[in-house]
């Protein structure tokens, strides 16, 4: 067991804050983690509902094949990369996976948390992705500057106009303007 001798809950707590130190910083092997994960269930007395929001491969060569949808690659377990020795592989591995799957090819990636560095941008090149995303906020330059660190904007319930104000980047200039 990887959770030292210890009454019931000690085990519960204790394998809560490793679970979440490992899956935060992937500081250790994606096989590690999913162990771990396995043996906080057993000793936890939570029974966690089944995941219910990943597609299927079945739903996901459904999308592909309308035209509509383009896929993009994110990881293999969500790992922090900059804290991950896996990096390379949780980045190659899903885009093979992605194009096996979907017949697509995957040209775009996005950095989990927004956590990237030079060496990973580069693993990013090196891999076939030819774009990148941040979490960074803004809005980008036309023609791009710099593929593997482009910047979005999270609309999620926005009020139409705030959006179109957003795309136009007149909200920008506003929180420019008001913090003078």
């Amino acid at each position: 067991t990887l959770i030292p001798k210890m009454n019931h809950t000690k085990k519960i707590e204790k394998c809560g804050r490793l679970a979440n130190d490992y899956f935060k910083y992937g500081l250790i092997s994606q096989q590690k983690r999913i162990d771990l994960s396995l043996e906080f269930l057993k000793y936890s007395k939570l029974k966690l509902p089944p995941r219910k929001r990943y597609l299927s491969e079945n739903q996901c060569r459904i999308m592909a094949d309308s035209g509509l949808i383009r896929f993009g690659s994110h990881t293999l377990s969500h790992c922090i990369l900059t804290h991950s020795s896996e990096f390379i592989s949780e980045m190659v591995e899903p885009r093979s996976l992605l194009e096996e799957i979907t017949g697509q090819q995957i040209h775009s990636f996005c950095y989990p948390s927004g956590a990237y560095n030079k060496e990973i941008i580069q693993t990013c090149k090196n891999s076939g992705y030819s774009m990148a995303f941040t979490v960074d906020y803004g809005l980008n330059s036309f023609p791009l500057m710099n593929n593997f660190e482009i910047k979005r904007i999270h609309i999620g319930n926005f009020p139409l106009q705030k959006l179109i104000f957003e795309l136009y980047g007149w909200l920008q200039t506003i929180r420019k303007l008001r913090d003078l």
